[in-house]
């Protein structure tokens, strides 16, 4: 496991953040549609809405946004993710880190047009 993913685990973990809240949370501020988020998972609708109601339950969403707490939340955990994985990062010059990203782009695009990760069903 890269130390990227092993540290956004970590710091999950250590928020109380399990991995169907996660998700949720990451719905939930906008960045990637839910229906993407629920179908590459596989999780059911009633497991997304047990967990939208715990994090209800907790003041880290309000319907179907983050409050303030979740928007904190979040933003810690992305930047304790970024912290951890940096020096993953740092150890590759300009030109690798540019030819890195060339690659992640076409592997993420060849596996959607794969229709490995669906939008809809």
């Amino acid at each position: 496991m890269s130390s990227g993913v092993t540290g956004h685990v970590a710091t999950l973990l250590a928020e109380g953040v399990g991995p169907l809240d996660a998700l949720v949370l990451h719905a939930a501020a906008g960045h990637v549609p839910t229906v993407f988020l629920k179908l590459s998972r596989d999780w059911s609708e009633e497991e997304w809405a047990s967990a939208e109601e715990g994090l209800r339950g907790r003041g880290l969403l309000a319907g179907d946004e983050l409050t303030e707490e979740g928007a904190a939340l979040r933003q810690r955990i992305e930047d304790r993710t970024d912290e951890l994985a940096l020096p993953a990062y740092a150890a590759l010059s300009d030109d690798e880190l540019a030819r890195l990203a060339e690659l992640a782009r076409v592997f993420g695009r060849t596996v959607v047009d794969k229709g490995l990760l669906p939008f809809s069903r």
